[in-house]
């Protein structure tokens, strides 16, 4: 693996480099508390004239058009994209008074040049990009199950923050120039999976939903990973997304959402309860006390059925689950989702 230390604006300004999330990595996600804290590491990292050290973001090459050539970004994405948002925001709020600050923006840090003209320099993936494209190069928002909410949110947000704080953009951006960050570079035998497992490990855990679907999806090429996310994951995510919401309003406690200390804990946990339930039916031995044990499970299980077909276990696990979506009011799912929240009565733990 090659690591280099740089910031964050150079890593963005790199000449010629397009930064592509693959399709099985989760959609942007970031919340307004995570982007307000964002905005507040820029600003006062602007007036302490420190470097201010914001992470890993992990890669490997991809292709090339002879133009500019791509990266593809295995961890570091909500980081990135929260900075292309913010970007993005000071660009429009100075273009008029400041439009030399507006194109630099743009040319060295929001958009690359390709043999079919300028494009976005992040590509997400997913709905997230017709989105992310739209605030990048200054289209129309898209309509419908084709926007991303937080995107949007997450601009807008940043224009609003712009306007009232009476922060000095230029001011802003020399917080973002001391932000530091370190890139590491997947070279050969490197395996995505176990260095990412083990930087998400170091800082808030992610989602088991998460880790189960790189775990799975890793295995295949780009195209049947297309094929296959679309096909069984994504609809998945899609359902409890929808879900998630619901529960946890249901379960606020009478002074309100759960504090954002216990965020890691609460965050996906009907999706996770709904892959406890299919690892009590077909791992019914694996030795899972806690929420943070099923990963472990997961992994010795599926990595132990290295013969049975990709698609077999990802028609299971959508089978199990959406049943599980479909009686989410039942004792069975309550009883599923309060394990995973770490009250595991009835299942010996």
């Amino acid at each position: 693996m090659k690591i280099t230390k740089t910031t964050l604006l150079e890593m963005l300004g790199e000449a010629g480099a397009r930064y592509v999330i693959p399709v099985y990595q989760r959609a942007y996600s970031w919340t307004e508390s995570q982007c307000d804290a964002f905005w507040d590491d820029a600003v006062q990292t602007a007036r302490d004239r420190r470097p201010h050290y914001t992470g890993v973001s992990l890669y490997r090459l991809g292709g090339g058009d002879g133009v500019c050539h791509k990266l593809i970004l295995v961890d570091g994405q909500q980081r990135l994209a929260t900075a292309t948002l913010l970007l993005a925001a000071m660009r429009d709020f100075v273009c008029e008074d400041d439009p030399e600050l507006a194109d630099e923006l743009n040319s060295l840090y929001l958009t690359v040049e390709t043999e079919e003209g300028r494009v976005p320099k992040i590509v997400l993936s997913r709905f997230d990009r017709p989105s992310m494209d739209a605030v990048v190069l200054g289209g129309e928002k898209p309509e419908g199950d084709r926007a991303s909410a937080l995107v949007h949110q997450t601009y807008d947000r940043y224009i609003g923050k712009l306007r009232r704080s009476g922060a000095d953009p230029r001011e802003v951006l020399r917080g973002l120039e001391l932000f530091t960050i370190v890139m590491a570079q997947l070279e050969g035998e490197d395996k995505p999976q176990l260095v990412y497992e083990s930087l998400n490990a170091k800082g808030s855990p992610l989602r088991v939903s998460d880790l189960v679907r790189n775990l799975l999806l890793t295995r295949v090429g780009k195209e049947e990973q297309r094929r296959l996310f679309e096909l069984y994951w994504e609809p998945l995510e899609t359902a409890f997304d929808e879900l998630e919401e619901r529960v946890m309003e249901q379960r606020k406690t009478p002074i309100g959402v759960p504090p954002q200390r216990r965020r890691a804990k609460v965050e996906g946990v009907v999706f996770d309860a709904a892959l406890h339930a299919w690892a009590t039916r077909h791992i019914p031995r694996a030795n899972m006390r806690t929420r943070t044990d099923m990963y472990g499970a997961f992994k010795k299980h599926l990595t132990g059925k290295l013969d049975m077909p990709l698609e077999r276990v990802l028609e299971s696990i959508s089978a199990t689950c959406l049943d599980f979506a479909g009686r989410i009011d039942s004792t069975y799912a309550t009883t599923h989702i309060e394990w995973v929240m770490g009250k595991p009565e009835g299942f010996g733990g």
